[in-house]
């Protein structure tokens, strides 16, 4: 237990100082959001990067363990999609963002390092698979309900816009690029490999602490409190059980990649899904708030589920 503590509370360690640092106004509102776009676009990419490009990815695509996982997540978005109209009965035109909340994990601020840290650089290959299969299946499944809600969305457009979607998600291109300098083994410049050395190390700290100022809950209400906990339920531990359960149904030969899908999918909703909200302009206000009661909540379920991953032998 000691080594599970040792890994994850350096985490909420820091998202919580990022809390303490805006709720005491020692930053800003505004600054923090500008700290969050430099841990997204500049200090997580040559992280994952250089990750990537220090494993071996001769296995790199494995589609019993891109199946697996991505069944789960299609199961999870439309279970809780479905459960949300018929037992919570929200508008219809949000239930995929509910869906959403329910199964988007939030790999980029912590997913990626707690794994590394949790699994070793072994832990980059699956993380970088789900990543780009668990964005896509998410894109489109958001796309697909919207459209298929809101009379003013075509989904034929809406569909046509996804590549440019993950082209524009700069953790996508550092899997590409690390996974071409794996590949090739291409040698950077000294002086660009240090620079971007810099800024890998600075990662960790500017996405959690970015993170941690930026929770922010208000519950005007008993109804939202039931969404808010069906969400963190759904997110936090029906999603890792089921992967749990199809893994163990439908094993694979890597334990180590079997651990990575199941740490991911127990963790917090993903600050992303905030932005896809804004973007549609709907449940803008319950995603920032299930964003935060979640990531609340997995100081206590996270920790769990890693002690069970590292002492329970598949």
């Amino acid at each position: 237990m000691l080594t599970v503590l040792t890994i994850c509370l350096p985490f909420f360690a820091l998202i919580f100082l990022g809390t303490w640092l805006r709720y005491s106004n020692f930053i800003t509102e505004s600054f923090s959001k500008d700290l969050s776009k430099f841990a997204f676009y500049i200090a997580m990419p040559p992280y994952i990067m250089f990750t990537i490009a220090k494993t071996d990815i001769s296995h790199f695509f494995d589609i019993k363990f891109l199946l697996s996982y991505e069944v789960i997540t299609v199961i999870i978005f439309c279970l809780s999609a479905l459960l949300s109209k018929y037992f919570i009965k929200i508008d219809k035109k949000q239930i995929g963002f509910f869906g959403l909340n329910s199964s988007y994990p939030n790999y980029g601020y912590i997913g990626i390092p707690l794994s590394i840290l949790a699994f070793g650089d072994k832990a980059a290959i699956p993380l970088s698979l789900i990543l780009f299969a668990d964005t896509l299946i998410l894109l489109i499944l958001t796309v697909f309900f919207v459209a298929k809600t809101r009379s003013n969305y075509s989904l034929i457009q809406s569909l046509i816009k996804i590549p440019l979607m993950l082209i524009k998600n700069p953790l996508l291109i550092a899997v590409i690029l690390g996974a071409l300098i794996s590949i090739y083994k291409i040698q950077l410049f000294p002086i660009l490999t240090t620079t971007l050395t810099y800024l890998a190390n600075s990662a960790i700290p500017a996405a959690l602490i970015s993170l941690g100022a930026m929770l922010f809950i208000k519950i005007e209400s008993k109804h939202i409190f039931k969404e808010l906990i069906m969400i963190s339920i759904f997110k936090l531990i029906l999603h890792p059980l089921f992967v749990f359960i199809i893994f163990f149904i439908f094993p694979i030969e890597n334990k180590i990649w079997m651990q990575t899908a199941i740490l991911i999918s127990c963790l917090p909703v993903a600050a992303n899904v905030f932005v896809l909200a804004d973007h549609y302009g709907d449940y803008q206000i319950r995603s920032s708030q299930a964003i935060t009661l979640s990531t609340v909540l997995s100081i206590f379920t996270v920790p769990i589920v890693l002690y069970l991953l590292l002492k329970v032998n598949f």
